[in-house]
């Protein structure tokens, strides 16, 4: 295995950090005050993400041994085997991470974002090969694109001038270690490769009384962060279904702050922070996908009282 020497972040060596996943909305930072709803409005041990993405609300919750199930939905294929792939394929992927690790260069990359046009798009089955090629594939794309944003470009762009090459966020050993601690969670997640809409309701049918964090694409900048990004019907699609009369589950709503955002959810209340039984809060953005940091905050809503931050 090749031993690269480059400035890897602190965040990529920090096991506090469960996922190997990189996302520029990472919910890492979130999951203290996740785990303060839940024992404020004294909620079951069950959590449900329909946008599951890294994952990090459901496994921080774990570790904490505040839930005991996690149930995982993400539509892209990709995402859905790696997390099947970790839970299930787990030394088959540890061994495709490492041969993978051998060539991280500019001409591996853009080799395997060809393949990944093609699997993205294509129906996912039950071959276990076909499931690590997958998961092995995104994650090497996921770990060597800008912010993890597989539709865009290589760490350090093409001619790798930059002072961050595209193997920097690549450790090899930090990464299989990842794998292996979530490994432990295996009988504690449920996996599924739904439509988020269509999860939800298949999730409230089953478990009714169970929390809903649902972290959909971000309306401004979705398009450019995600392959499958929401369009306005779909935000809309989404709130008319949370805000109707069939989805009885306690819910927690996370967005990147927009009026459009806040537009759809005002039915829930009226943003002021005088109001005490308000159901939306604003929290700083604790992560930027910009080398030029700027104040930011998502914005989050609930069907039930928001506590405290």
């Amino acid at each position: 295995m090749i031993a690269y020497e480059c400035g890897l972040l602190t965040e990529d060596n920090d096991m506090r950090n469960l996922t190997p996943l990189r996302f520029p909305g990472n919910k890492r930072w979130l999951v203290d005050y996740v785990k303060d709803f839940i024992r404020y409005h004294n909620l079951n041990n069950i959590i449900a993400e329909p946008y599951g993405g890294s994952v990090s609300i459901s496994f921080g919750l774990l570790e904490m041994n505040i839930i005991t199930k996690a149930y995982i939905n993400d539509k892209n294929p990709m995402i859905y085997a790696f997390w099947y792939s970790v839970f299930n394929l787990n030394q088959e992927l540890i061994d495709e991470i490492k041969n993978l690790s051998r060539d991280i260069t500019v001409e591996r990359y853009y080799e395997l974002k060809e393949n990944y046009k093609r699997f993205i798009n294509s129906k996912i089955g039950n071959n276990d090969a076909d499931m690590v090629e997958y998961a092995s594939t995104f994650l090497f794309l996921n770990r060597t694109s800008y912010s993890g944003i597989v539709k865009g470009g290589p760490i350090g762009g093409k001619k790798q001038e930059s002072k961050y090459k595209i193997y920097c966020r690549f450790g090899v050993e930090n990464i299989i270690n990842k794998i292996n601690y979530l490994y432990r969670f295996r009988n504690h997640v449920k996996l599924y490769n739904l439509d988020g809409i269509e999860f939800i309701k298949e999730f409230h049918n089953e478990y009714p009384n169970s929390l809903l964090y649902i972290d959909p694409p971000y309306f401004k900048a979705g398009k450019d962060l995600y392959d499958f990004y929401f369009n306005v019907d779909n935000h809309i699609m989404l709130a008319n279904l949370l805000l109707g009369n069939e989805i009885s589950n306690p819910w927690l709503v996370s967005y990147d702050d927009s009026e459009f955002i806040k537009e759809l959810y005002a039915k829930i209340g009226i943003f002021s922070d005088r109001m005490p039984a308000r159901k939306y809060k604003y929290l700083p953005r604790k992560y930027s996908i910009s080398s030029n940091k700027r104040n930011a905050y998502e914005i989050f809503f609930s069907n039930k009282k928001i506590p405290p931050h």
